[in-house]
């Protein structure tokens, strides 16, 4: 059965996940999507997404993580209830060209490499939220707008509404 969370809770269990395994300082940016694969009644099938992306210059050259741990809540208005943790491998790694734009001047020496983690989940049609979310420490060290960006991290979420479970909807 699920587990209330309250804020408090949530934010803590969240924050034990990112200090997980090591301090990838490394991070440069990232997206979570979900897509509806399928109806069986009242459950609908989803295929989730994150992708990641990483300065590849990085500080002793920082990987990323083999597995990346999701934790999946629903919301019925008052609090969180925990539903379940999902524990995916990443995928290959790829290099990130820039797109060929007269009017962006890429700055020497930038190299960007990104993964993806993709997973899927069958979850009953709700009248509140679903929330996956994916949190991980660290921002990378050469950002020059963040005081100590390595110590920040990110959260990585998607929400899927009560209408795009009803209407079995993809993520924009």
């Amino acid at each position: 059965d699920h587990h209330p969370f309250n804020r408090f809770i949530l934010s803590l269990l969240l924050l034990l996940l990112a200090l997980m395994p090591g301090m990838a300082r490394h991070i440069i940016g990232g997206e979570m999507t979900y897509r509806c694969i399928g109806e069986n009644g009242n459950t609908r099938q989803y295929e989730v997404t994150m992708n990641l992306f990483r300065d590849c210059g990085a500080v002793n050259g920082a990987p990323f993580d083999d597995q990346a741990v999701f934790g999946i809540f629903r919301w019925d208005s008052t609090r969180y209830y925990f539903v379940d943790l999902v524990t995916q491998n990443r995928g290959a790694i790829r290099s990130i060209q820039p797109e060929d734009d007269a009017c962006v001047v890429i700055p020497p020496n930038v190299c960007v490499e990104g993964t993806s983690y993709t997973f899927r989940i069958s979850l009953p049609v709700i009248n509140g939220s679903y929330f996956i979310t994916h949190q991980r420490c660290c921002r990378n060290e050469t950002i020059a707008n963040i005081v100590n960006p390595g110590a920040y991290g990110a959260t990585y979420m998607v929400e899927i509404t009560a209408p795009a479970q009803q209407f079995c909807n993809n993520s924009p």
